[in-house]
């Protein structure tokens, strides 16, 4: 299992309990104290740092070479992301990720086209200093840019993506299963219940089939196979259908594969192995 912790609660106990049953933890924190507070409050809209950061810090040291990733979120607030990943490694963090915001574009703090020069520009400037740092022993690593050119994920996986409403579901408290955890509070994509099993048969198939061949934006597109066709409940808020995929989306996880192959280049360049 793998279990997204906001670390406000992850005292020792519960730091012991995850180390000993969870196959992989993510742990939340937008990077510097300034941006994540800016969104991330607690109950008494206090700053959420100050808090969270020891937690993720002593749980990463018992927690050691088992996976984990220190995950953040950028929005147009702070779409300078690379300064938030350096501060986390400077905070002794090296497994990281930093997703831009799902949200639909009406909302305040969502990514729009004005921010994209900006991103790409981001991305260019995290995989040049990656690479800068790529003999360092206490280098980073960043999710989006670590690819395996020899062994990657099966066809099926490449053309069916994240597996939403097939391979996992997401569960509310309650007992609500949807097909993930963006889904829910939609009673039209409300699968079953813990209760009673899946009984929206029908949704289930749709999820269960649903492929990149399904969206003609990405028959054509050079990155399908490392994409899959992008998150299904993005592109239903956003177009109204999951066969149409978020414009600003595509545009980011192009550049993301584009600098995780350069990386990988690089590496077989070290290794004096350019065979592909």
């Amino acid at each position: 299992f793998t279990l997204t912790t906001n670390a406000m609660l992850l005292d020792e106990k519960t730091q012991d309990y995850l180390n000993d049953t969870m196959d992989n933890v993510v742990l939340s924190i937008d990077g510097t104290e300034e941006t994540n507070d800016a969104l991330r409050r607690t109950w008494g809209d206090e700053g959420s740092y100050q808090t969270i950061l020891p937690n993720i810090q002593s749980f990463v040291k018992k927690r050691g070479d088992r996976s984990h990733y220190i995950r953040g979120t950028f929005t147009r607030f702070q779409p300078r992301f690379v300064r938030e990943i350096l501060h986390l490694h400077e905070m002794g963090l090296k497994n990281l990720s930093m997703e831009p915001v799902v949200g639909e574009s009406s909302m305040g703090f969502s990514l729009t086209e004005e921010h994209l020069p900006i991103l790409l520009e981001e991305y260019e400037t995290l995989a040049r200093d990656m690479a800068s740092r790529r003999h360092d022993p206490d280098k980073y690593h960043f999710f989006h840019f670590e690819m395996d050119l020899a062994r990657g994920p099966c066809s099926t996986k490449r053309t069916r993506g994240c597996g939403a409403g097939s391979e996992y579901v997401a569960v509310t408290p309650s007992g609500d299963i949807y097909p993930c955890h963006q889904f829910v509070g939609q009673e039209e994509f409300l699968l079953g219940t813990l209760g009673k099993g899946i009984y929206n048969k029908k949704l289930h198939q749709s999820f269960s089939m649903l492929s990149l061949f399904d969206k003609p934006a990405c028959v054509s597109c050079w990155a399908k196979y490392y994409c899959s066709g992008g998150c299904h409940a993005h592109a239903q808020h956003e177009n109204g259908t999951m066969t149409e995929p978020h414009a600003l989306s595509c545009e980011l996880e192009r550049k993301r594969v584009e600098m995780a192959l350069y990386l990988a280049v690089i590496r077989k360049e070290d290794s004096h192995d350019l065979q592909i």
